[in-house]
């Protein structure tokens, strides 16, 4: 029997909604899904809404296509066994606590686009230990890294724009 549905490095693919619809229609409606699953915020989306996957620690991985540019406050908060995110080109901004205490998130690439990373977005992601900043990154808010433990270095252009950001007393940073 062929199979009906996408697959994303084994595991299943389950498209999200509609991109300003998710936080409604997400609440309760991916109980049954088979676990652990990826997500993928369908192509078109602008924007994945604040507190669209605030605690669904069964997504492993998230799928964000070119369309998106904003990335909403709480987004993936409390995704716990969130592991990797793979950025379309066009985002632009990740707000607040947007991937706050997903503690196995250990693969991230930022897009070349992002300009803003606000307060608290990576917070409390325990296991990321390596990260590039894009050069056209202007801004990173308080806390942006805190409680990212295992955070040995940091690539980026502009040193002075972790200022603030949280980062471990031992991380490496690295000036491009």
């Amino acid at each position: 029997m062929a199979k009906d549905y996408e697959t994303y490095e084994g595991r299943r693919v389950y498209v999200a909604a509609t991109s300003y619809q998710l936080a409604q229609e997400v609440s309760g409606a991916w109980a049954g899904r088979e676990s652990p699953y990826v997500v993928k915020i369908p192509d078109g989306a602008a924007a994945v809404k604040s507190g669209a996957f605030y605690f669904e620690s069964d997504i492993v991985t998230v799928l964000i296509p070119d369309s998106v540019k904003l990335i909403g406050e709480n987004a993936f908060d409390y995704c716990k066994n969130l592991s990797s995110v793979v950025f379309g080109s066009s985002v632009t901004s990740i707000m607040e606590d947007a991937f706050c205490d997903c503690e196995s998130l250990a693969d991230i690439h930022l897009p070349e686009s992002l300009v803003r990373i606000r307060a608290r977005a990576f917070s409390g992601c325990k296991k990321l230990t390596s990260i590039r900043i894009p050069d056209s990154v202007t801004f990173i808010g308080e806390d942006a890294f805190e409680g990212c433990d295992s955070l040995t270095e940091v690539f980026i252009k502009n040193p002075e724009l972790l200022e603030d950001a949280g980062l471990p007393e031992e991380v490496r940073i690295i000036t491009e």
